[in-house]
């Protein structure tokens, strides 16, 4: 196939939605020569991470934090980024509250071992898993089953689902160890065990890294001087005016001919739109709505079934609300990351992310930001509660787990009814049916949290490999930035 960047020939692609993923696309997308815009619905970029600045105080509405990796630390240098990354403490300890106290959380093989929150005989366990009992007839495990089974269930009780309900809001019971964990699963199935197939790993892994002259990576918890929000409004003001904001889709049509034909209208304008690709990069939900659509097109009849898949995902309800409170009113120092919560503890919240300590410029001095979840798969009648009600049961748990009592100022409170998709059991064979449908139509892909990771990391690489793949397919560099005009 022709080189995109050839003059006349330039393909054009119409990426559907500016969360990080869509923009993450665009942007490596237009770098590597094609002809991109990008259409989303809302008034600005970014999806849920958005920030607020108010009275000193910096909070977040989705995520609070990335962890650094090659794909999005490529990014944030290629959007000119560099000079507002902010990088946490490596030291910083995190909590884990059981048995009515904050233990610190144990890091690493020898912290299991010594550690508090792990009985003798949890212990002995997990010196015991390599001769642990494997999955004999190859079921899809949950991550309880899973972990259960090979390191035991006092250690998927306190300190596993803890750290899942952290990243995922779910439930345990029902997630799918195959899809949250594969590399687990794949170390089991190779090597059967996970502590001699993690050893094995990390050999093979320094091996690769040391013969393409890679130093070892560092795992740092990141952010922006002025928040999250500086990623999608940088990478915006590098696609400039290829961004089209409140920009809603009426229809899509797809012709093997043509390719796809989009009607739409933008701040209310109606508008028609022309591409050879196109790149679907909403909301699990939305992504579902446009694969029906797509369907009804000839030749794209097998989007149907895609689409309703999608839209079977599960999104539970979840409640980010941040609390400020003046630094004599807080027994505790909070240095730290914050804690997690096991749900035998019964306490409502998921876990608290000490804002204020984590990352500067994030209250004023003085102050301490505490930003609070609770909700989640485990927890859906949050829907109910008042805003009232919600800071009424954060504060009690916060007075339970840190011991304040005095009253805080409510900075931010953000509600979703339906938060972050669950990768419950099924999970993989039902994207891997969608994948392959999506496969039946000429220049149609699909990118998002619902695919492969939720975490903002996990979206910037999944978008990213999807552009490797699209320019090997046009025989393009992946950021040979040719054909840049701006």
């Amino acid at each position: 196939m022709s080189n995109p960047t050839s003059s006349g020939n330039r393909k054009k692609i119409i990426v559907l939605g500016a969360g990080i993923s869509g923009l993450t696309c665009a942007f490596r997308l237009h770098r590597a020569g094609f002809d991109v815009e990008v259409l989303e619905r809302e008034s600005s970029p970014g999806g849920v991470m958005q920030t607020r600045l108010q009275d000193g105080f910096l909070t977040e509405a989705g995520p609070n934090s990335f962890q650094s990796g090659e794909d999005i630390l490529s990014l944030i240098h290629d959007a000119g980024l560099d000079g507002e990354l902010l990088e946490a403490e490596a030291s910083l300890p995190r909590y884990i509250f059981f048995r009515g106290k904050l233990n610190l959380a144990p890091l690493g093989p020898g912290a299991l071992l010594t550690t508090p929150l792990l009985s003798t005989g949890a212990k002995w366990k997990l010196l015991r898993e390599p001769w642990a009992p494997s999955n004999a007839d190859g079921h899809e495990e949950s991550i309880q089953e899973f972990v259960s089974r090979r390191l035991g269930p006092e250690l998927h009780d306190v300190l596993l689902a803890p750290l899942v309900s952290g990243i995922y809001a779910g439930d345990t019971r029902r997630l799918s160890m195959q899809s949250v964990f594969p590399l687990m699963v794949e170390l089991e199935q190779k090597y059967g065990s996970l502590l001699k197939g993690f050893l094995k790993h990390a050999k093979e892994e320094r091996r690769k890294r040391e013969a393409a002259g890679k130093p070892k990576p560092r795992r740092t918890l990141c952010s922006f001087t002025n928040g999250l929000k500086a990623l999608p409004e940088g990478i915006a003001r590098n696609l400039g005016s290829r961004l089209h904001v409140d920009c809603v889709v009426q229809s899509l049509q797809f012709t093997p001919e043509r390719g796809f034909d989009l009607k739409a209208t933008e701040k209310g304008v109606p508008k028609q739109f022309h591409s050879d690709g196109l790149v679907i990069a909403s909301s699990v939900l939305r992504a579902g709505e446009h694969l029906k659509d797509l369907a009804r097109s000839k030749g794209a009849e097998a989007l149907q079934a895609a689409g309703e898949a999608l839209q079977k995902v599960e999104l539970p309800p979840l409640a980010g609300v941040c609390l400020a409170y003046k630094k004599t009113d807080v027994p505790h120092n909070l240095r730290g990351f914050g804690f997690l919560i096991p749900r035998s503890e019964k306490i409502r919240m998921l876990g608290c992310i000490w804002s204020s300590s984590l990352f500067a410029h994030r209250a004023p001095e003085g102050w301490v930001l505490l930003t609070n979840f609770i909700g989640g798969a485990t927890d859906p009648a949050i829907l109910d509660l008042t805003e009232g009600q919600l800071l009424e049961a954060v504060r009690k748990d916060l007075r339970t787990v840190l011991g304040i009592t005095a009253p805080p100022r409510v900075v931010a409170l953000n509600r979703y009814e339906q938060a972050i998709p669950q990768y419950n059991l099924g999970h993989k064979a039902r994207i891997e049916e969608v994948l392959s449908a999506v496969s039946t139509v000429p220049g149609l892909a699909i990118t998002g949290n619902y695919l492969s990771g939720v975490s903002v990391g996990d979206c910037v690489k999944q978008a990213s490999e999807l552009v490797r793949q699209i320019c090997k397919e046009h025989g393009t560099a992946p950021d040979s930035q040719a054909g840049r005009e701006d």
